[in-house]
This record gives C-alpha cells, sequence and structure tokens, in this order.
C-alpha cells in the first residue's frame, strides 16, 4: 500500500492492527483484573481460582482471549462481566454499576485497539528536507532537539553522513489510522547486516511509545529491512551510538546471526565512522557528542551536538571563537584585543588594523587613511591632522603643501567649529566682520547659497548673537507698542517674513 503521504518513500509497509492483549499471557490478565475485582469487593477467591472461571467460559464460548473481539465481534469485556456477576451472586456480594465498570475498564486498558498502522522508509537526510520527500513538517518533533537550532543539531547531521557515506541510518515515518483519527509519527534506525537499532520515537495524535505498538512496530520495522520472522527484539536498549538515544531503542536481530542484543550493540560500537570535525574514520565507541555550541564551517553556522571523536572533544576544549565570525579557533593562532576578544587572521585581515602612530590593534570601520598610506586609529589622527570639512581628505597639521585649520563657521541658526584645508578655503571660504561687536566670522560658499539667514546675516554684517538679539529687541518693542497686536508669542521665531515686517517699521 502506497498513499499520497509515502510517494517518495524508499520503501513502504502496512500493518493492521487488531485489538490484541498487550500482555504475554492470558493469566497475566486475569491476575490484573482479579486485582481490581478485590480492591472493589474483598472478595475471597484466589487469583487462580478467577482464572479457572475465566478460562472455562472462554471455552465454552470459544473465545481466544488474546483478542479483545470474538468471531462474533462481541467485546471481551462480555465474557468478564458475566463471570464476575456469577461469583458476586455466590458470594451474595452486592456490586455497584460503578465498580463493574471500573473492574471491565481494567480489562480494556490491557488490549489494544483496532487501526492501521503505516510505515514509509526514507534517506537520512528526508529528517531535514521534508517537503522534498513530501513528508508533513511535524511528526510530533516539532520541538525535537535534532531539528535545526536544537541541542543536538549535530547528531543529525552525523547519522545523514551515516546514510550517504555507509548506508547505514535511515528515517522511518508513521502513520496512524483508527476511524477518524489520523496520526503520524517517527524514528530514526541504524542498521547492520542482520540486525537493526531504532530509537527516538516521536509521534502525533497518537502515542507511539504506547505499550500497544511495540510488536506492531517491530514488524513493520523489520519487514521494511528484509528481516525475517524469526527476528528477536529487545526494547529500552541503550547503543555505543554517540547520538542523544531518547531512552526509548528497540533492537531487533536475527538469532541466526546474532547470540543477544548485546552483541549487536558490541558490534555496532565497533563499527569504523568519521568525525564530523577531523574527518578521520575511528571506532563509534570513539565518537562522542560535543555539547558546546561550535561553528561548523560545513554548514556555516554555528551547530550544538557536533559528533566528533575523543581527540577532538580535546582540542575543542581548549579552542576558542573569533570574536567576528564565531569560527573555533586555537588561542596560539588568534589576535587577542582587550575588551574585544580572539580575532581570527581571516577577519584580522578584512576588518583590523594596527595604528602606525600608537601600534595598537583598531577597526577598520574607525580609522582614518592618509594620503601617504598610513593607517590612523581616530583619537591618533585628531592629534596629527585632521579631516577637510569639504573635500573629505585628512591632512597633517604641518603639511607645508596645503595647511589645514579650524574655523568657525556660520551655518544660520548655529555656528560650527569644523577643520578645512587651504585649497578649499581658498575656492570655498569667505569671511566677513559684524559691525556691532567687530567679531571676524566664515560662510562657505554652499552654506551662502542655500540658507537665506546665513545671506542676511552678510548683508547685515551681523554675527550670529548681534543679529538674534536685534531680532529680539524688535520683537519686544513691537509688542510693548501694540503695533502688531495680531502676533502670538510663537510668532517669535527667526523667519525672514517676520523680520522684514520689523525692519520696514523702522
Amino acid at each position: 500500500m502506497r498513499n499520497e503521504l509515502f510517494a517518495k518513500a524508499l520503501r513502504v509497509e502496512v500493518e493492521e492492527l487488531r485489538a490484541e492483549l498487550m500482555l504475554g499471557t492470558v493469566r497475566e490478565l486475569t491476575d490484573a483484573v482479579w486485582d481490581k475485582l478485590h480492591k472493589e469487593t474483598q472478595i475471597l477467591i484466589t487469583p487462580g481460582e478467577f482464572y479457572e472461571l475465566i478460562a472455562k467460559e472462554a471455552e465454552e464460548r470459544q473465545w481466544d482471549l488474546k483478542f479483545y473481539r470474538n468471531k462474533k465481534n462481541e467485546p471481551v469485556q462480555n465474557l468478564f462481566k458475566k463471570v464476575i456477576k456469577q461469583i458476586c451472586k455466590s458470594h451474595s456480594i452486592s456490586l455497584s454499576n460503578d465498580a463493574l465498570s471500573r473492574i471491565l475498564n481494567e480489562v480494556r486498558r490491557h488490549y489494544g485497539e483496532e487501526a492501521i498502522l503505516s510505515a514509509g522508509l526514507y534517506p537520512a537526510e528526508a529528517f531535514r528536507e521534508r517537503s522534498k520527500y513530501d513528508i508533513p513538517s511535524d511528526l510530533g518533533d516539532t520541538n525535537s532537539c535534532f531539528r535545526y537550532g536544537g541541542c543536538n543539531e549535530g547528531n543529525a547531521l552525523w547519522l545523514i553522513e551515516e546514510d550517504k557515506k555507509y548506508d547505514r541510518a535511515k528515517l522511518v515515518v508513521f502513520h496512524y489510522q483508527s476511524g477518524s483519527r489520523v496520526g503520524y509519527g517517527r524514528c530514526w534506525v541504524y542498521s547492520i547486516p542482520g540486525a537493526i537499532y531504532a530509537t527516538n520515537f516521536y509521534s502525533l495524535k497518537f502515542e507511539i511509545k504506547d505499550d500497544r505498538f511495540s510488536k506492531p512496530i517491530v514488524r513493520l520495522i523489520r519487514r521494511l529491512f528484509d528481516l525475517s520472522e524469526n527476528v528477536k527484539f529487545a526494547t529500552g536498549k541503550s547503543a555505543p551510538l554517540p547520538i542523544y538515544l531518547n531512552g526509548d531503542g528497540i533492537v531487533i536481530y536475527e538469532p541466526s546471526q546474532w547470540e543477544s542484543s548485546a552483541h549487536v550493540l558490541d558490534a555496532m560500537g565497533q563499527l569504523k565512522s568519521k568525525c564530523l570535525w577531523c574527518f578521520e574514520e575511528v571506532e563509534i565507541y570513539e565518537l562522542r557528542k560535543y555539547d558546546e555550541p561550535i561553528y561548523y564551517s560545513t554548514v556555516g553556522e554555528r551547530v550544538n551536538g557536533l559528533i566528533v571523536c575523543r581527540n577532538c572533544s580535546y582540542q575543542l576544549d581548549d579552542m576558542v571563537y573569533c570574536h567576528d565570525c564565531g569560527e573555533v579557533i586555537h588561542p596560539s593562532d588568534a589576535h587577542y584585543i582587550e575588551g574585544v576578544g580572539y580575532i581570527c587572521d581571516r577577519c584580522f585581515d578584512e576588518n583590523w588594523f594596527y595604528c602606525d602612530e600608537c601600534e595598537e590593534p583598531h577597526h577598520r570601520d574607525y580609522s582614518i587613511v592618509t594620503p601617504d598610506g598610513r593607517w590612523l586609529c581616530e583619537n591618533c589622527a585628531s592629534k596629527i591632522g585632521a579631516i577637510c570639512e569639504i573635500c573629505g581628505q585628512y591632512y597633517y597639521f604641518d603639511d607645508e603643501e596645503c595647511n589645514i585649520q579650524e574655523y568657525t563657521i556660520n551655518r544660520g541658526h548655529w555656528l560650527s567649529d569644523v577643520h578645512i584645508c587651504s585649497r578649499c578655503a581658498e575656492k570655498y571660504l569667505y569671511s566677513y566682520q559684524c559691525h556691532q561687536c567687530g567679531r571676524e566670522l566664515h560662510y562657505t560658499v554652499m552654506d551662502f547659497r542655500n540658507s537665506e539667514r546665513v545671506r542676511d546675516m552678510v548683508r547685515l554684517e551681523e554675527c550670529l548673537d548681534c543679529y538674534c538679539k536685534r531680532r529680539r529687541d524688535a520683537f519686544d518693542e513691537a509688542f510693548e507698542n501694540r503695533e502688531h497686536p495680531s502676533l502670538f508669542t510663537y510668532s517669535i521665531d527667526p523667519g525672514e517674513r517676520v523680520l522684514r515686517e520689523i525692519l520696514s517699521m523702522e
């Protein structure tokens, strides 16, 4: 069977689930129900006697108690209900309907449910490329630690490499349907000849870790990997794989090839695999999960839970991160900058420099390059030279060819102290003297063109202070004489229209 969900699967298997007894034997079932019956009624018959009565009734009614329903589609509670009522009647025990319901619920709890469970086999990369394989984005593992940015993201990278290089790791996707209820799930499977190890089970809208699914899952997975019907399996096993195992591992193996599940797991640990840091092949026993986030050049970002060999793990403990790019480097191969941290050679060449004056390291964003090719930090540059406000070139204070000096420039509404080189000063800078206070001011051609206020001050030969004082005095006089009663205080503004009105009164 291949539905749309498994259209791009490597292989698909389907298991039609029946409501089977999840306990090992019928006696275990009757013992559990007797315990519930005893708590409700304090009945004096023994568990053995209860088992015999149930077994006798099942034989007379030709009922296989390993299944929830008989051939007539009757639920197994009917059989237990009949026997329990007979026992209560013979012992003169009054049993309420609520108590009887609780006992019968105990019976149902030990049986699975009727459903269809399908499984599709995918390459390991499908875990991270679900849209490519038409797999739902959420298989119950939205917050899985293996996902992008998860604390074990590097584990998935290792499994994907194991699949590509050795064809060992695969992703299994499950589809569950019981009536109108539909669910999804997934797990990782690591395989070797004659055996597999399945772990990290997650699900959505059905509980894949429920005991009722353990045997159906084993049957599905063993068929996906072409194992025989004679396999043995052990649940809850932990393997020597370096990944996070979630504590739900299942070992499935051919008893004709392996003595026990322990031998399977030991063989897995002895396999050769690749360290994701040095890319050397070592035994899986030598690999481990590096918990700290580490810059991994293969993906171009920091990765949590990268799988590395023991030697690399020790070396990484001594490594530091480049402040600029995040790459892992050894301190001896890095530049250390006080207040910043370690910088790798590549980032230092691109982003940093040593000031030719103070010889301290500085970021290039805060640097000055002189006409003669020297790199200076801003502090040193301001001591021996300046940047011309107009042309943007840097000049030394002692430059004989082009001198640079500080000028006070009238901007119209404020004064600016800026540096201008002699070439630009000669071409663009003009000066005038205030006829009232005698102060000398400068203005540029650009400011004269762009500001009508600058033009007025130059025409009136007034500095900014004298210009503003005369305007305030004129406003005060106008209001005191009520010659302009329509003016409001907010109109007392250095606007040229009001200025002309006042000047025309003089």
